[in-house]
């Protein structure tokens, strides 16, 4: 069920994502094609060039060749989360959910708390397998927890890794080695010597697996957290290209008005402004599922 629902989160922010990039292709294309007529006049009245023209036809047509792809891309992942949802694409559009909520929120709603306990990885289904299978071995679990399980705080500021977290997984020491020596006996069964060796395998195979567990469940966590910093500072990066990118279109503008540039640097800046626009929201979208990953490696 955890593993589903976060699948479902990761579809819904895809389809958002593309939602979002269709939609700014069609405007693109909708401003070039008005530029395109404009140009068209200028041509029948001598102004411009017919390579001028052409150049600018060209350029229209590339944008709305972006089109197709990108509604057939939506089209596949709204059917992809109406078979996660058990709704048929249809109902998923008139539910709403699509059109719901802003994708473009700043993703600052989305970022981790600092001092997150590691104690929340205990709701991990494989954990609470494995603590059962403890149970099942006669085990004390409070032994095993304290023996075994870091309690540490897993986020620092950001949600980026705590030190705790990172020393972990430094060499020769922490979660290589977690469980390597118990100080407290584990089984309530008494000696392994005085036991049968079904049971001696029984808790050993048990003890096994809960150490695996806890060093999947914290190797997941540290995987999950770079991947949500990083995301995040890929989306930054793109912003700031964004916001640079429209302001030097502004100035390109600016100066083919006033005679100083041609059309083909209006032209540049355009092309470039839509990519990094592009760019800029598939970035948000691999931030959100970078999350999404993240909450499905706590437990949800």
């Amino acid at each position: 069920r955890l593993a589903l629902a976060a699948q479902v989160v990761k579809s819904y922010f895809a389809l958002r994502a593309l939602d979002e990039q269709v939609e700014l292709t069609r405007r693109t294309v909708l401003l070039r094609e008005e530029a395109l007529g404009l140009q068209r006049k200028r041509y029948d009245a001598g102004v411009i060039s017919e390579f001028d023209l052409r150049q600018l036809e060209a350029e229209t047509a590339a944008v709305r060749a972006q089109l197709p792809p990108l509604q057939r891309e939506r089209e596949r992942e709204e059917a992809a989360l109406s078979v996660l949802l058990g709704r048929t694409p249809k109902q998923v559009f008139e539910s709403g959910i699509t059109v719901r909520l802003s994708f473009d929120e700043q993703p600052e709603a989305a970022v981790v708390p600092s001092g997150l306990p590691s104690e929340l990885l205990l709701r991990r289904p494989d954990l609470v397998q494995a603590e059962r299978g403890l149970a099942a071995a006669n085990a004390r679990l409070a032994v095993a927890r304290a023996e075994m399980f870091p309690s540490i705080a897993l986020t620092a500021a950001l949600g980026s890794e705590s030190a705790a977290l990172s020393n972990l997984f430094k060499s020769g020491a922490g979660i290589a080695a977690v469980a390597a020596s118990v100080a407290q006996p584990i089984f309530a069964g008494g000696r392994l010597e005085a036991q049968s060796a079904a049971a001696q395998a029984r808790e050993r195979a048990a003890l096994a697996e809960y150490q695996q567990a806890i060093r999947n469940a914290f190797g997941d966590v540290r995987a999950a957290l770079s991947a949500q910093s990083r995301s995040r500072e890929s989306y930054d990066a793109e912003s700031t290209r964004a916001t640079a990118l429209g302001e030097t279109l502004r100035l390109a503008r600016l100066r083919y008005q006033n005679g100083v540039a041609s059309q083909l640097d209006v032209i540049d800046a355009e092309r470039g402004l839509l990519a990094a626009s592009v760019a800029r929201i598939e970035a948000l979208r691999a931030h959100r599922a970078a999350v999404a990953d993240l909450f499905r490696a706590l437990g949800g």
